[in-house]
């Protein structure tokens, strides 16, 4: 059975917030300006769907021991719906270029490549642009 996704009520971070790049005082900033948090079982999504004519997906994070359980896809699928309930027109996200695991969900969920931004991460690493236009 899948994982229910569950949309983070509050407009601060949950007290077991876990994530190497997005703080728990970042998160609550974005949640006080409009971006959602989605949550399966450990893992979580943050995003602007609502008020947004494309949405946005800023971060999205799995622990490494709850990787490969389908949980990211579980996610990509609910925010993909909810989006389209929210009447935006598609969505878009960046990606390290080196993170194939991601890359690959991506893919699986419908997202195609779009550019290359050089650099864009402070290590010098590249992004790669993903989207997704709703018919």
């Amino acid at each position: 059975m899948a994982p229910q996704v569950t949309r983070w009520p509050g407009l601060h971070a949950p007290e077991d917030w876990a994530d190497p790049v997005l703080s728990a005082a970042e998160l609550a900033r974005l949640l006080a300006v409009g971006y959602g948090l989605w949550r399966a079982g450990p893992a979580h999504v943050v995003a602007r769907v609502r008020g947004a004519e494309v949405a946005d997906i800023l971060s999205i994070y799995t622990p490494p021991a709850a990787r490969r359980q389908g949980l990211g896809a579980v996610l990509m699928q609910a925010l993909l719906a909810e989006a389209k309930a929210a009447g935006a027109l598609g969505l878009t996200l960046e990606v390290r270029a080196d993170n194939t695991a991601a890359r690959n969900l991506y893919q699986r969920v419908g997202l195609t490549a779009q550019a290359t931004r050089r650099g864009y991460y402070a290590d010098g690493t590249d992004a790669c642009v993903y989207s997704l236009q709703f018919a």
